[in-house]
């Protein structure tokens, strides 16, 4: 049994381009299953079948859903939810089939801490940090708002990353296996 990452996506480029890999997307959704699969007809390996490629040759073991065209602002989001890590190699292969598509994700797999974003200006993924807490999870855009809040959070004053670490694994709590607030820097690819 995998440990499940969410993702979302956004994509963008051409406006042709991507209405018209939204409408491809979206007619898989009123198909019947284009390759026989537990997911449905929103799996990965449909969208790879769709446009050309080998579903045993891309890591499929996922599905996409919540499409949306957003025809203003010339973008297609949707979430995707596949087996241990965001499937990005999927959408390589499908933007690569248009001249001007570029994806954007960020994605959680908190099970085993894994977060990660391909958006490194941060266009529309903006958090680098993350703290995972009994009381819930917080994102943080930036080391100052991270050393702000931990600052709070513990009582002691933190102003490096090396800080945050300390600060948090001598403040025991019930957040998580390992006794204290879990904090994850997010990988930017």
């Amino acid at each position: 049994m995998p440990n499940w990452c969410f993702a979302n996506y956004v994509i963008e480029g051409d406006k042709e381009e991507v209405k018209d890999l939204a409408e491809k997307l979206m007619s898989l959704e009123k198909s019947k299953h284009p390759v026989k699969n537990d997911f449905g007809t929103n799996w990965l390996g449909n969208a790879v079948t769709l446009f050309g490629g080998d579903h045993t040759k891309i890591s499929c073991r996922g599905d996409f859903s919540d499409l949306e065209y957003i025809e203003g602002d010339n973008k297609l989001t949707f979430n995707v939810e596949a087996a241990w890590d965001e499937k990005a190699d999927v959408w390589k292969f499908v933007c690569d089939k248009y001249t001007s598509l570029r994806y954007y994700f960020y994605s959680e797999e908190t099970g085993n801490g894994h977060y990660a974003t391909n958006d490194r200006e941060g266009k529309y993924f903006t958090d680098r940090f993350v703290l995972q807490m009994k009381e819930g999870t917080e994102y943080f855009e930036t080391k100052r708002s991270l050393f702000e809040y931990v600052s709070e959070y513990t009582g002691i004053k933190v102003s490096s990353i090396e800080q945050v670490e300390d600060a948090l694994s001598s403040y025991p709590t019930d957040s998580c296996d390992c006794g204290a607030p879990c904090f994850y820097t997010i990988e930017v690819e």
